[in-house]
C-alpha cells in the first residue's frame, strides 16, 4: 500500500510471554474500485513485530487483508482489535481440540466416522463450557473417573 493512500493508522504495543509485540495497521478505501469482489470497503496492511527478550530476536510480517466493513463502520483501531480476537478465538478452539482430545493423533481417516468423531468432541466441549469449566482438560478428567 502507497503511504499516499492511507486514510487511518493505529498500533498496539505488549509485553507478553517473555516477548515485546507490535502490531500496526494502516486503512485505505481509495482502492475500492481496482478491487474485485463484492462488499470490498477497505484494504489494510498489518505489520507484526515480535522481539524475543532473552535473544533479542525479531520477527517479522506483514499480511495484507481485504474486508467488507465500511471506515465508518471499523477504522483501523477497531480492525486491529477485530484481528487480535480472532487469533485468541482460533488458538482456544483448535488447542482444546489438538491438545486436550487429542484430534491430531487420531488414526481414523475412512468414511464418515472422523466427521462423527469430530461431531462427538464438539458436543463434549460445548457440553464443558455449557457447565462453565474453565479447564476442558479438567473437566474432561473429571468425566473419565466418574464413570
Amino acid at each position: 500500500m502507497l503511504p499516499l493512500f492511507i486514510e487511518e493508522c493505529a498500533a498496539t504495543l505488549g509485553k507478553v510471554h517473555g516477548r515485546i509485540e507490535v502490531r500496526t495497521i494502516q486503512t485505505c478505501s481509495a482502492l475500492n474500485d481496482f478491487l474485485a469482489g463484492p462488499g470490498v470497503q477497505q484494504v489494510f496492511r498489518l505489520d507484526h513485530t515480535t522481539t524475543l527478550l532473552k535473544t533479542q530476536h525479531v520477527r517479522a510480517e506483514t499480511i495484507h487483508h481485504v474486508t467488507s466493513l465500511s471506515p465508518q463502520r471499523a477504522g483501523a483501531a477497531i480492525l486491529l482489535r477485530i484481528v487480535r480476537g480472532q487469533w485468541s478465538i482460533e488458538n482456544h478452539s483448535h488447542w482444546v481440540h489438538d491438545v486436550t482430545f487429542g484430534e491430531d493423533q487420531s488414526q481414523v481417516r475412512k468414511g464418515h466416522l472422523p466427521q462423527v468423531l469430530a461431531t462427538l468432541r464438539n458436543v463434549a466441549i460445548g457440553l464443558i463450557r455449557l457447565r462453565r469449566f474453565h479447564f476442558a482438560a479438567r473437566a474432561r478428567l473429571l468425566c473419565i473417573t466418574s464413570v
